[in-house]
C-alpha cells in the first residue's frame, strides 16, 4: 500500500508541476492577448463588411441571399428563414435608414 500511496503522490506532484510551469505570467498574459485581438479583428472586420455594404448599394439589392450570407458570417441564432425573406424584400428601406 505505501507503494502505490507513494506512486500516486509522485503523479500527483508531476501534474502539479507541469500545471505550474504551463500556467506563468507570460501565458497568461499570452492567453488574454490573443482573445482580446481575435476579439478586436472580428469587430474590425465586421465594420469593413459594414462600409463595403454601404458603399455599394447597387450590390446589396442586387445580392439575393446577402441576410442569409451575414447570418451564417457572424454566426447569428434564431433567425428564422421567414424574417431572412422579409429582410431580403425590405432591403431598399433598409439602406435608406442606413444611409439616413
Amino acid at each position: 500500500m505505501t507503494e502505490i500511496s507513494s506512486y500516486l503522490d509522485n503523479l500527483t506532484q508531476q501534474v502539479k508541476d507541469k500545471i505550474s510551469n504551463y500556467i506563468t505570467d507570460k501565458a497568461i498574459d499570452n492567453t488574454i492577448s490573443n482573445a482580446l485581438k481575435s476579439h478586436l479583428e472580428a469587430k474590425t472586420n465586421y465594420l469593413d463588411y459594414y462600409l463595403q455594404t454601404v458603399s455599394n448599394t447597387q450590390h446589396f439589392l442586387a445580392e439575393s441571399n446577402f441576410f442569409r450570407v451575414f447570418k451564417k458570417q457572424y454566426s447569428l441564432q434564431a433567425i428564422d428563414n421567414s424574417f431572412l425573406d422579409w429582410l431580403e424584400k425590405q432591403k431598399p428601406a433598409i439602406i435608406q435608414l442606413i444611409r439616413g
